[in-house]
């Protein structure tokens, strides 16, 4: 397996820049609601730091009274970071298959998380996966699911049980990550209100 390298470090998105993508989340969500289309980047306010300008996979969180409400993202893109940040915003607030639409209430009781992702890299060995470090994508069969790092942390769970729920999310036999299923990780730097 190749050294992962990530393609930007915790260290180099400046709090000033996670706070501005976490208030990019926000406002996009607020101003779907009261104009029900998707706000431009220029009537953000963003800061000059070109990583928002990266193209690299995004996720948006978003948790009402600290329990999931939608999570919606991409693994990789062909699209920028703040407009994945706006796109995903919207859809985790009104498109997770699994939560009703927020409201116009609810906004002002979220919070949003977002998850920079590093490039996958496909594994031969689930040996190779470092929870909770690595996010893990498992596809076969034409069926495919995502974790993001957090989630095996944040429900204590250890390798097995993550490949096993993953397994689950793809509509899989709980153990088909035993048998010729791809793998791929990935790292994310996440961050929160």
């Amino acid at each position: 397996m190749s050294v992962m390298r990530q393609s930007h470090s915790p260290e180099m998105i400046s709090k000033q820049t996670q706070k501005c993508l976490l208030q990019a989340a926000r406002d996009s969500v607020n101003y779907y609601m009261l104009n029900h289309q998707l706000i431009q980047p220029k009537n953000l306010l963003l800061n000059t730091d070109p990583l928002i300008h990266n193209k690299q996979g995004v996720f948006v969180t978003i948790k009402l009274n600290n329990k999931l409400r939608g999570c919606i993202g991409s693994v990789t893109s062909t699209s920028t970071i703040i407009d994945q940040v706006i796109t995903h915003s919207v859809n985790a607030a009104i498109k997770d298959p699994r939560f009703d639409p927020i409201t116009q209430i609810d906004t002002g009781n979220v919070a949003y998380e977002i998850s920079i992702l590093t490039k996958p890299t496909e594994i031969q060995s689930s040996d190779q996966i470092d929870i909770p470090k690595h996010g893990v994508i498992l596809a076969k069969n034409g069926k495919r699911a995502v974790f993001l790092p957090k989630v095996a942390a944040e429900n204590n769970w250890d390798l097995q049980t993550t490949l096993t729920r993953l397994c689950k999310k793809a509509g899989l036999k709980s153990d088909d990550w035993k048998r010729h299923a791809r793998v791929a990780v990935f790292e994310a730097i996440e961050f929160k209100e």
